[in-house]
């Protein structure tokens, strides 16, 4: 990519901002569940701009060509430099035990680990997969890594690491409400009406007695010495009780 087409693309990335997400996916040298993967990307194309950094063992061992035809690939550290303002979420899908360690250490002796370092460092909302480099989960365990509590305790200490750093470290199957959060800040509806039924239940709670527009309204306040309501309330809780 020269510098005519450079910035091009980054006049298209900020055009984007307008109605849609830039996002950088940092692809290192493992497809494991990549067809997985990829769905989840094809999901949100509608709604994302992708960018595209590939290790060298990723382009090795791996065929890139499905990846590329989903964004712009970003073939050096200065073209890196020149888009990473504009973007809005760094994507890590196959992040490998090798490249867990080196960005954990601190060690960016390739493209996609100097990406990444620069991302954290410049305070990017990161997620990185782990089905790649977690030993626990299926494949890991059909191939017959986790026998060592040691290792997967220092691979877990790197996890942390990343966390401490502000990596969100997610497994693939929560990757999907992960992204939604941080990226479009949406809450899945259960969620949110969790949260909800818990303040509403928290304010009722609060007052010194409960009527029975209280338990009307929040009929899972539940019914103790305790908690002071009239008869009125009470009796209509029971009632509720019995009828589930």
């Amino acid at each position: 990519m020269d510098e005519k087409q450079i910035k091009e693309l980054l006049s298209k990335l900020i055009s984007y901002k307008e109605s849609k997400k830039n996002v950088l996916l940092i692809f290192t040298g493992a497809d494991h569940y990549s067809k997985e993967v990829e769905e989840l990307f094809i999901h949100y194309q509608d709604k994302c701009n992708y960018l595209l950094i590939f290790s060298d063992a990723c382009k090795s061992n791996f065929d890139t060509d499905t990846w590329k035809s989903m964004g712009s690939e970003i073939a050096d550290f200065t073209q890196f430099r020149k888009i990473i303002d504009q973007i809005d979420m760094v994507l890590l899908p196959f992040l490998t035990r090798n490249s867990l360690a080196k960005i954990a250490l601190g060690i960016a002796d390739t493209l996609s680990l100097l990406a990444t370092q620069h991302s954290i460092l410049s305070g990017k909302n990161i997620i990185a997969f782990e089905n790649s480099w977690d030993v626990n989960n299926e494949i890991g365990k059909i191939q017959g890594l986790n026998k060592n509590a040691t290792y997967i305790t220092m691979l877990n200490q790197y996890k942390k690491q990343l966390t401490e750093f502000g990596v969100i470290s997610v497994p693939l199957s929560e990757a999907k409400q992960k992204i939604d959060q941080k990226l479009f800040n949406l809450i899945e509806e259960q969620e949110t009406n969790q949260l909800r039924d818990k303040y509403v239940v928290k304010e009722a709670m609060n007052k010194n007695v409960l009527t029975l527009k209280d338990v009307i309204d929040n009929p899972s306040i539940d019914i103790s010495s305790e908690v002071k309501m009239t008869d009125l309330a009470r009796d209509y809780l029971r009632d509720k009780r019995k009828e589930s």
